[in-house]
């Protein structure tokens, strides 16, 4: 059982956890609380994830959580919008109507610029393409943290990027 809420994004391979079978890009959050089965992969995967470290094991003979626990975006069905030219935005989860709380894909055009005011998070993982943030030079792997508003900053993709976004209100 979950003490905390718990995200993961599958970056490569599949994943199983009860019957639903993970693939790349797909997301999954299971809320505070929520009981479910062991993650497992016959294949092997890589995931991201993010969780709290407080967990409950063997519960034997609890019901597993039902539907409403949990939030399931697959990597094909999810809404990209246009935030601005440039810049496309696919909302995972938020937990508040001002998306102060929220985990989002930013998808960054070719040779677009985002400022300190649009890239405001709280973690940020590459997971396509390269870009830069000032002189840091970034690329698909490469994890960012406190990325905010009051820093001026500029992050450039000259060549495009999607990037995992984490935001939490202060």
């Amino acid at each position: 059982r979950h003490h905390g809420t718990e995200e993961s994004l599958v970056l490569e391979g599949t994943g199983e956890l009860g019957d639903f079978v993970f693939g790349p890009g797909d997301y999954q959050l299971a809320r505070s609380g929520s009981l479910h089965p062991s993650y497992a992969s016959k294949e092997g995967c890589v995931f991201l994830l993010f969780s709290g470290t407080e967990y409950e094991f063997g519960l034997q003979g609890l019901e597993q959580s039902s539907s409403e626990h949990f939030i399931t975006v697959r990597s094909r069905s999810g809404t990209w919008q246009q935030k601005r030219p440039g810049l496309d935005v696919q909302i995972l989860f938020s937990d508040s109507e001002s998306a102060l709380e929220a985990t989002a894909l930013q998808r960054l055009a070719a040779g677009s610029v985002l400022t300190s005011s649009d890239f405001s998070v709280s973690e940020a993982y590459i997971l396509e393409g390269n870009a830069r943030l000032d002189s840091l030079e970034l690329s698909a792997g490469d994890y960012l943290q406190k990325i905010q508003s009051g820093q001026q900053c500029e992050l450039h993709s000259e060549h495009g990027c999607t990037i995992l976004t984490r935001s939490f209100s202060l």
